[in-house]
Parts: structure tokens; sequence; C-alpha cells
């Protein structure tokens, strides 16, 4: 396989308008410099043999410094799946859109003998909120109020709450929950699968009783042995209130977080506020979910969500679909368009590319996105329209929150347990993985210097077609950076 790449042709341009100046040091300088990229090419092409992917996967890789003289690219123009790179772009257009203190709010309304909660789509709202809620919702009705109907007014967003562009065993899981307008509890069945000696089925803990009581449970695990392999795959019957899991632990393992998703989460956030009220000595006589409460009264109760900085923090550090998917949304929600007959994800998906068309130049027609987290396969970006984006971010007026919420290798989210390049350089980047696929895009910035420093590169590497495991794909793209690495640290050298 061979590798091509280029040095961006504003590099020669500044360069070469020095050799009429009989600059030998400029023709020194040009070949040094396009030397380190033939120099990319053979780490490139050693990392991905080295590897052990079939011939058949396919590798994008494209860099360039912010301030643009330097550019590379490897099928940096070829669309790729990116999985949870997408984040990037939900992230980025929510920043320029809403701003970095933008909050959304959970309201009480009380008009009469009804009492109205509605909420607008905040992806940290808890029991634990709804309890808070319910108590200053009593405290502040007239003594001896009598409520006879409590209504959820779930309208805020629109259309069904699970993604149809996504994988149905992805939409049992807790990475895959839907996103309503009311989000309680992430949306999902939080439950720890503890390992037990070998042969025996593993031990199935709810974290919260009330769900115990609800579901029933079919276990098909099993603990196995050291010299076996460990796979999970839990989910839910469409048809009755059970949770399937099957797969194995190795015995002596720690337990394994997982969750399901909530099959009706409006139901249940109407539910859970009506027990939170009943257990303050309010009980309401009838419920209903509405998609709009008309006349809804005074608020008597309101808890704000963080602000968006923390939101898109948690999205890209830890890859958090739910959040990323409620951003979505509320582009969307609030788009000029509302009134038309598309869903709040569907007007979604076109505020992102509206906003990052305006706000950033980066023309919707050089990507597709389906959804607003990248579980979605049907989503295709190239390489070098990452970078674009990488680019233009590093000076928008909302960068520092965008750069912050990135995972910092060696240091923070996704990237914690990566290893530091001996260079020292830092590096900012959106991970991204589904099965056969691993992308990172992000900033490398030199040894000591910022993330927005002129020097940085703005890069990003995507496999697709990949059939070696997890960690296989994962170290491959981690040789790859550490070839970009190499790359700066030879270009900063032959400018110098």
């Amino acid at each position: 396989m061979r590798i091509t790449g280029k040095i961006g042709s504003a590099s020669y341009r500044r360069l070469f308008a020095l050799i009429g100046a009989t600059s030998i040091w400029c023709v020194s300088a040009v070949a040094a410099i396009a030397e380190c990229s033939i120099a990319l090419d053979r780490d490139l092409e050693q990392a991905i043999q080295v590897a052990e992917i079939s011939p058949q996967s396919t590798w994008g890789v494209a860099l360039a410094s912010l301030d643009g003289t330097t550019t590379y690219e490897h099928s940096g123009d070829r669309a790729f799946v990116p999985a949870s790179n997408v984040k990037l772009f939900t992230t980025a257009a929510a920043l320029l859109e809403l701003g970095a203190d933008w909050q959304t709010a959970t309201q009480v309304y009380w008009n009469r003998d009804r009492l109205v909660l509605k909420g607008r789509g905040d992806p940290t709202l808890t029991s634990g909120h709804l309890n808070e809620l319910a108590r200053e919702t009593v405290a502040s009705l007239p003594d001896g109020t009598e409520i006879a109907h409590l209504v959820l007014d779930d309208g805020y967003f629109q259309g069904d709450p699970i993604d149809p562009h996504w994988e149905w065993e992805d939409t049992q899981a807790g990475y895959g929950a839907p996103v309503n307008a009311t989000i309680v509890d992430r949306n999902a069945i939080p439950l720890t699968l503890v390992p037990r000696d070998v042969g025996q089925a593993l031990d199935i803990v709810f974290e919260r009783e009330d769900d115990k009581a609800f579901w029933q449970v079919r276990n098909e695990s099993q603990s196995v042995s050291q010299e076996e392999s460990e796979w999970l795959a839990v989910g839910r019957d469409w048809r009755s209130e059970t949770i399937v899991v099957r797969g194995q632990l190795i015995s002596g393992a720690p337990p394994e977080p997982v969750a399901v998703s909530v099959p009706d989460p409006s139901a249940r956030a109407l539910e859970a506020f009506r027990e939170s009220l009943a257990a303050l000595g309010l009980d309401v006589a009838s419920t209903a979910v509405r998609s709009a409460a008309f006349g809804m009264g005074q608020i008597v109760a309101e808890r704000r969500s963080p602000p968006l900085r923390e939101l898109v923090a948690t999205v890209n550090q830890s890859s958090d679909n739910l959040y990323a998917e409620a951003l979505l949304r509320q582009l969307g929600a609030q788009s000029p368009d509302n009134r038309h007959r598309q869903t709040t994800r569907e007007l979604g998906l076109q505020e992102v590319r509206a906003i990052l068309e305006r706000d950033l130049g980066l023309s919707g027609d050089r990507y597709v996105i389906k959804d607003g987290s990248g579980l979605s396969r049907q989503n295709s970006i190239a390489p070098n329209v990452f970078v674009s984006l990488l680019q233009r971010m590093a000076s928008a007026p909302v960068a520092e929150a965008f750069l912050r919420s990135l995972p910092t290798v060696g240091q923070s989210g996704t990237l914690a347990s990566w290893q530091p390049l001996a260079s020292g350089a830092n590096v900012r980047a959106k991970t991204g993985s589904m099965t056969g696929i691993y992308a990172l895009s992000g900033y490398l910035a030199p040894p000591g210097q910022p993330t927005q420093s002129p020097e940085t590169l703005a890069f990003s590497l995507i496999v697709n077609h990949s059939d070696a495991s997890f960690g296989a794909t994962r170290s491959a793209i981690a040789a790859l950076l550490e070839s970009l690495d190499r790359f700066q640290q030879c270009r900063n050298l032959a400018a110098s």
C-alpha cells in the first residue's frame, strides 16, 4: 500500500517567494519540509501494516496547522463513518448558536386544581431533582389546595424519541436511550453484573428497588475462567417487562455496570413525579401525558440545568449519546422553522448545517449527518471536513468552551488511559468507536504551546471496515498519532 501526502500550496507559495531573493535557506527549508511529509508517508504505512488489519480496511488521514501553512492528506477527502466524532459537529453548533452560558429549565405550573410538569430537554434531570421540584411545589401552594389533575407537558421535543437511523439493538441499551423532553435518570435502567464462580450465572443487581419490582430478568450469562473471552449483550424484550442478559465475564473480575433503555420515558417521568408528590401528602386523582398543556397558570417550582459549557464537556469528555441528542433537539426546538411538520430531530440536523455554514463557512454539502451522537452508521464525513471544523472552531468566540470540552491524552475523559506522547506534545481530541470503526479528531499542540498556537495541528484519523479487535485498532490509531507528532517535530525543526 502506498500512502501519498502533500504540503499545502500555501506553504509552497510562501517559501518559494523567497527564492527570488536568493535565499539558499528557503530552498533547504522546502526540501526539508517535503522530506518530513515523505517520512510521514513511511510512518503511516508502517503503522497500518503493523496493526495487522485486513487489506479491506480503509484509512483516512488529514491534518493542517491552525495557520493553514501546512497540510497533509491520505484519503482525506474520502467519506467515512466517523462514529462519535459526529459529536464535534453537534457541540460546535450548540455553542455557536446558544452560547456557553445557556441553560434550559424544567418547570411546574399550578392552575386551580391542576399541576403541569413541563420538561424542556434537560438531560441531567434525576429522580432526586423531581423530589426537589415536588417539595418546592407543595411549599408554594396555598394551604388546603387540592390537586385533581397532574399533567406532563412533554411536547417541547416533537417526534419519536427513538432515532430511526439507529440499529434496533442499540435502542435497547442504555447508551441508546430514547430522547424526550422530560428525561429522568437518563431514561435508563442501571444494572450491575457481578461475576461468580466459574460456571455460575452472573449476579444481576438493580441499582433502584422500584426497577427490581417492575422488571423480570432472563439471565443467560455465566462466569468463565481466565482463558476465556468476555462479552456482554444486554437488552429487553419488546413484548414484556423482561430484561435479557447474555454473555460472560471472567470469575473474579470487577463488576460491570450496564443499562437498558426505558420503553416509555414520558409515562415513567409522570409516575415518578406523582410518587414524589404523594410522598409529601399531595395525592393526585388523575394523570395524563400531553404534547401541549394550555392554560398552565403560574410557575410554582423550577429546576435549571447546568450551563451549556458543562453539558458540552459531558458530551465530548464521556462521549455521552443522550446529552448529544438532547442538544441536537434543543437546536431544533429553537429553530425558526419549528412550526413546520418536521420532527425536532430533523430540524436540529438542519440547524447544525445552517449554523456551521453561517458561523464557520463550512458548507453542509461537504458532509452527511443523521443524528447528533454518531450512533448512526449512515453518517458520512471526510477527515478533511473534520480538520476544517477544528481549524475554524479554534478561533471562534466560543473556542475556549469547545477546546476545554475535549478529552486530553493521558489526563481526562476517554483519553485518560492513553499514554502521553514522548515529545510532551499536548493532544485534545474526540474519540469515536463502533464495531469495525475507530476515529480520533482533534488538536496536537507543540510541547509547551497552547492549543490555539498557529503551529498546532488540527487532525483527523479514521479507520473503517476493521476486522481487528477494539484494542488492536485503537493501538493502530495511537501509532498514527505518534507519527503525526514526529511529523510536527520534523516540520518545526525544518522551518526553524
